[in-house]
């Protein structure tokens, strides 16, 4: 893997998201881009955008400092105005992402549902493989889960799998 992108809304599961998708990039050695779509464009989502991207580093530098390291920084991050369907979608080929990351939608509920949010649109949507990360790392993966249904997708999608969690 040498791109992934990771989209998110700066809510809390985004956060997480931000520090798997951190874990993830430094595991592969692989860039790390990261948006951030509005409906509207301003100066305060960028600097809230960069105030979460420099915590997401300093936690990780911290408490997974084997996993993590130190002098990791996403290549770029960016907020921007649009649709986000289908400004993630553009983002990831634009940066010829091999990897799309996102937290599970704040509107998903306790139970994880996705059902007409931006979420499942977006995993609809796109050709690249993805990953929804449901709670903050502890550490790199050691195990995967996969649905398969013996169609050509699925095997891209355990291919992928075990490029993101080359151990399990």
């Amino acid at each position: 893997m040498k791109n992934l992108l990771l989209a998110t809304n700066l809510g809390v599961n985004s956060q997480q998201a931000l520090e798997r998708a951190l874990l993830v990039a430094r595991l592969h050695n692989a860039a790390l881009h990261v948006i951030h779509v509005a409906s509207a464009h301003g100066g305060a989502a960028e600097e809230e955008l960069a105030r979460q991207v420099a915590a997401a580093v300093a936690f990780l530098e911290a408490q997974l400092p084997e996993e993590f390291g130190a002098g990791f920084e996403p290549a770029s991050f960016k907020s921007v105005a649009g649709d986000p369907v289908q400004a993630i979608v553009a983002e990831a080929d634009t940066c010829d992402a091999d990897l799309t990351i996102t937290g599970l939608s704040e509107k998903s509920g306790a139970r994880g549902l996705i059902d007409g949010t931006i979420l499942e649109r977006l995993l609809m949507a796109s050709a690249k493989p993805s990953i929804v990360v449901k709670s903050r790392p502890v550490r790199n993966y050691e195990s995967v889960l996969v649905g398969l249904d013996l169609s050509s997708t699925s095997r891209h999608a355990l291919e992928a799998a075990l490029r993101i969690a080359p151990t399990a």
